[in-house]
């Protein structure tokens, strides 16, 4: 039976060892991504998505999810928050200004916000828009 020498046993456990250091940076990782998206989701899940909703509303939901995003270390949830609190400022702002074929445009687009920030957080898309 073959010794196998000091260095390739040193190695082989150096490289087990980084990759159990990756495994967990992954895991950390996963971890961290999954609490950026619970809290932009919790930011902008109660915004009323429908043609009632006043612009003081939507524009608070707009000032929480930018905060949560703001927060966030994930670089695409960062971006698919940025887009929904860009398009809820827009229907803030058309919601002000009273002028319904621009609230409906800025909702649609809102809803279309809201389903890539689901597809980013790998959660259903009535749970981002409520």
């Amino acid at each position: 039976m073959r010794r196998m020498p000091l260095r390739v046993l040193l190695v082989t456990l150096a490289l087990a060892g980084l990759a159990a250091c990756d495994a967990a940076d992954d895991a950390r990782q996963g971890v961290g991504k999954a609490s950026d998206c619970a809290e932009l989701v919790k930011a902008v899940a109660d915004v009323r998505i429908d043609p009632q909703a006043t612009a003081d509303e939507v524009e608070r939901r707009a000032r929480d999810a930018e905060r949560a995003v703001e927060n966030a270390d994930s670089e695409d949830v960062k971006r698919a928050g940025r887009r929904v609190v860009a398009e809820l400022q827009r229907l803030a702002e058309a919601v002000d200004r009273s002028d319904q074929a621009d609230v409906d445009r800025e909702l649609q687009r809102v809803r279309q916000a809201a389903e890539d920030l689901a597809r980013t957080c790998n959660v259903p898309v009535d749970q981002v828009l409520g």
